[in-house]
């Protein structure tokens, strides 16, 4: 009997060969952690392509395109609160080439595949990173500043430009004389980054800027209220976190 079964499961990979790969190490499809691991997958099967992903009314717009096979059923929509190559999970599907997704994340990844009445699923989409609104707008001017508090927590914050404009957040925290200070804005994400510092009077002091971490020495002369503005130079979102000690 044990033979048996050894047969008929060898029967059935070879079988399969040339047509559907049948991946390892997982449960469902709502469970695996990268390309190589999606259930049945058949490689000659057109997959999902120029997926866009964009952010609007508080929720999040997919649309893709794809020419679809014979006994075509669904697309899957999949997403990843890490990275690329982060734990992608089944949120959802969509018998159309769009899909409306809410989240509560500041950064999320999207891929999407077509999915057949044969339990067979192509490939997977190139991923589309989106950034959501953070908790501190509307903070795009300085009477809109958000406090941070020095050697407090450190603060993530998102950037949306549009085709237009770019955008700007203010940051407000209070120094004293005669301490030195380090305002650190770090792992940066889609842009090369602006940091400026004012006092209350919107008199420059200080600037750094970089696309992977901007850092201001400064030591305060007068004790009071300062305003640390950030902004990208172009017109696309981004993400940072900023930090400032003594």
């Amino acid at each position: 009997m044990k033979k048996l079964s050894v047969f008929i499961i060898l029967l059935l990979i070879v079988s399969n060969c040339g047509k559907i790969k049948i991946r390892d190490k997982i449960l469902s499809p709502e469970s695996y952690t990268g390309d190589d691991n999606i259930l049945n997958v058949d490689p000659y099967l057109s997959n999902p392509y120029s997926l866009d992903v964009s952010f609007t009314d508080n929720s999040i717009k997919l649309s893709w395109n794809c020419n679809t096979d014979s006994g075509f059923e669904k697309y899957n929509i999949y997403r990843s609160a890490k990275n690329n190559y982060g734990y992608f999970s089944l949120i959802g599907s969509s018998t159309t080439k769009e899909y409306i997704d809410q989240f509560d994340k500041l950064i999320f990844y999207y891929r999407v595949s077509a999915y057949y009445d044969d339990a067979r699923e192509s490939d997977w989409s190139s991923y589309e990173k989106v950034y959501n609104i953070d908790s501190y707008e509307d903070d795009d001017e300085y009477t809109n500043a958000n406090t941070i508090i020095p050697n407090g927590a450190v603060q993530e914050h998102t950037l949306h430009g549009n085709d237009y404009n770019s955008d700007e957040d203010w940051i407000e925290f209070s120094a004293v004389n005669n301490t030195n200070y380090t305002i650190k804005v770090y792992d940066i994400e889609g842009n090369y980054l602006y940091v400026y510092l004012y006092n209350s009077f919107m008199s420059y002091q200080d600037y750094d800027g970089d696309s992977d971490e901007a850092v201001i020495y400064w030591t305060c002369t007068s004790s009071g209220i300062y305003y640390i503005k950030v902004y990208n130079s172009s017109y696309g979102s981004g993400y940072y976190k900023i930090s400032v000690t003594y």
